[in-house]
């Protein structure tokens, strides 16, 4: 996972995984770039459970919809 970090240099990562994999990923990570994490529903490595919905959530944090309107209340440029 480090060799791959230093490589890419992303400036943030998700992880998906049991709690105890996911905080020790975490823990590792957020010395390198920013991290959010989605714990499985059902712990294990067999026939587990995940809220998709809830990695798509966090997938879109900070993502501005492209048709809303600024933030900063000005105009869009054309």
């Amino acid at each position: 996972m480090r060799r791959i970090i230093k490589a890419i240099k992303p400036k943030a990562a998700l992880g998906v995984a049991c709690y105890k994999d996911l905080n020790r990923g975490m823990q590792e990570l957020s010395k390198m770039c920013a991290v959010l994490g989605v714990p499985l529903l059902k712990d294990g490595c067999v026939e587990t459970k995940v809220d998709a919905g809830e990695i798509i959530r966090m997938m879109r944090l900070g993502i501005e919809d492209e048709r809303s309107e600024p933030k900063c209340g000005g105009r869009a440029k054309a």
